[in-house]
């Protein structure tokens, strides 16, 4: 296997936690590059169905100052504004707005295409030496907080990037066994399922998707869809049996 410093770094990379985010932070000229990096991702229908909106500054206290003021009108106050030190703490926060529009392009795409832009940031950010954070809590999913923000009815925070340099490093963490959460697709499985699928369907239309099949699955195929109309035929009362019998020797013939 040939080294390669851009998978080493993607197999060894852990988010910082927020509560572990001081200054300094990127300067303008590296935020843009961060910016433009995380932009970089697939996007069908070239869309761009998100935007970025940078808290930092003076702003960003009090964007948490109005944040305590709405958590203690709820349930809950000192639940809801303990967590807001993991917005306070990191000295910047980059918020990737979800912008979908009306389009061919299916609304979970382009929300996945905004996942994506988080995950670019983060790990961007990572790169060039500092600690991030990808993060959600009540405040992205609140009413009056996303109007804060200046987010319109359709639009949703996809995440609140935190950058900052670490105080110190994370620890590794548990990560999940792959293998238990990969399967592969099985020639057998394939023909079975597409053989039921087609199962009601006229002999003539499952012989012509099998023949789309490659020449060593088709008779697999079609057997399998055979057998599964002639027990169709073969279970139905004695009445609608010639019937059936008809018409499939029908389709085959034609």
């Amino acid at each position: 296997m040939i080294d390669n410093p851009i998978v080493d770094f993607l197999e060894r990379r852990r988010s910082v936690s927020a509560l572990a985010l001081a200054g300094p932070v990127p300067d303008a000229a590296s935020l843009a590059r961060l910016l433009a990096i995380a932009a970089r991702v697939p996007d069908h229908g070239k869309l761009s169905p998100w935007r970025f909106v940078i808290i930092e500054g003076e702003a960003k206290d009090r964007f948490v100052g109005a944040l305590e003021a709405i958590a203690s009108a709820k349930p809950d106050t000192s639940k809801l504004i303990a967590a807001l030190r993991k917005l306070q703490q990191p000295p910047l926060c980059v918020c990737v707005i979800s912008a979908t529009s009306d389009s061919r392009i299916p609304e979970w795409e382009q929300i996945l295409s905004a996942g994506a832009v988080c995950m670019n940031l983060l790990t961007a950010s990572l790169a060039l030496g500092f600690g991030a954070n990808w993060l959600t809590d009540w405040w992205a999913y609140d009413h009056q907080t996303t109007s804060l923000l200046g987010l319109s009815p359709d639009e949703k925070v996809a995440g609140m990037i935190m950058i900052g340099t670490p105080l110190r490093m994370p620890e590794e963490r548990r990560r999940p066994n792959v293998a238990e959460l990969t399967t592969r697709l099985g020639v057998k499985t394939f023909c079975s399922v597409a053989a039921s699928e087609l199962a009601n369907a006229p002999i003539r239309q499952a012989s012509r998707l099998g023949a789309s099949l490659r020449p060593s699955l088709f008779l697999s195929f079609i057997t399998t869809s055979l057998k599964m109309h002639w027990t169709r035929i073969h279970n139905a009362p004695k009445s609608d049996r010639h019937t059936a019998k008809t018409r499939a020797r029908s389709a085959v013939q034609q």
